[in-house]
């Protein structure tokens, strides 16, 4: 069993220590801007200084989620094909609000609008 310090506590042998993926994606001593998309955090060059476990979408370690790669492959498609057939728009008259639970999800669900493209 490893003992890791976390803001100057160590846990007692034999207690539970949970990491929420929430309030780690959200750290601002990670992050700048931690509440702000900004896909370019993700470019190789700035994932070169920061640990491989300050983003953990599908956790990590040896009981990382077994569907990962299956995950992401069906993302890549559905929104190719997506983006492919339509434009999407943002619909400012209903604002996502970020509903936490053990998955990360929008209370009301994500409001876009689609306009069909001519192929």
């Amino acid at each position: 069993m490893q003992y890791w310090t976390v803001r100057r506590e160590t846990p007692f042998n034999g207690e539970w220590v949970g990491v929420e993926c929430v309030l780690l994606h959200r750290n601002p001593d990670i992050w700048n801007d931690p509440d702000v998309f900004d896909p370019l955090r993700f470019t190789p060059e700035n994932c070169q200084t920061r640990s491989p476990y300050a983003f953990v979408p599908f956790s990590a370690g040896p009981r990382n989620c077994i569907g990962q790669n299956f995950a992401m492959n069906e993302l890549k498609i559905v929104v190719g094909a997506t983006l492919r057939r339509f434009e999407l728009s943002i619909d400012v008259s209903k604002p996502a609000r970020r509903h936490n639970s053990l998955v990360l999800r929008s209370e009301g669900g994500l409001h876009v609008h689609l306009k069909s493209r001519r192929l």
